[in-house]
């Protein structure tokens, strides 16, 4: 049910939209750094050897895959090694929390990662995570409550993201996928099963 759905928005993309001429089969390979972007959005898990290995694997072949074959086996596999290394990354997070944080080192975090690139190594993410615990505990003292009290907020706040991703259906993951195709005719095109 789930490809003639996917081929039927296709087809109607292609007929219908008012931009259907600006895209092309080759276009299709945006949508990988697309919905990376809509899983990842603050660019902290993936890693930008992530990227390039995903765009190897499907690129040239997502446009016949997805609108010939009705398949969107690339959107389930992406999802996989994110939610991976969101479990690998609230694995360090909690060993991490156990460690007493200096709050006095001066430091930076960018809040904004949307526009940013993916870390280039696990050691890159790993210092990238340093300072963003920094920042949250630190915003948790600021707000009255003791490290320890921070460290235990944070904590809940990560555990409660790892349900959230294992709460995920696999129609869930669809519509962020053709919303990322949807995207490529244009940036307020959505797809809703």
């Amino acid at each position: 049910a789930l490809r003639v759905e996917i081929r039927q928005v296709l087809a109607l993309l292609e007929q219908y939209h008012y931009n259907r001429d600006a895209v092309r089969p080759a276009n299709y390979a945006a949508v990988i750094s697309d919905y990376m972007g809509a899983l990842d959005g603050q660019r902290l898990f993936f890693y930008a050897s992530d990227q390039a290995g995903f765009e190897r694997r499907f690129g040239n072949n997502l446009y016949y895959n997805v609108h010939d074959l009705g398949n969107i086996e690339a959107a389930y596999d992406i999802f996989g090694v994110y939610e991976q290394r969101i479990r690998e990354r609230i694995a360090w997070i909690d060993a991490e929390l156990k460690k007493n944080f200096d709050l006095s080192t001066p430091n930076t975090y960018r809040l904004d990662r949307s526009k940013a690139d993916w870390p280039e190594s696990p050691a890159a993410a790993d210092e990238l995570w340093r300072r963003r615990l920094q920042f949250e505990i630190g915003s948790e003292v600021l707000n009255k409550k003791t490290p320890a009290q921070a460290q235990e907020a944070v904590g809940k706040r990560y555990a409660r993201m790892l349900k959230n991703v294992a709460e995920l259906e696999a129609g869930d993951l669809a519509e962020l996928f053709l919303s990322s195709i949807t995207q490529l005719y244009d940036p307020h095109s959505t797809y809703m099963s």
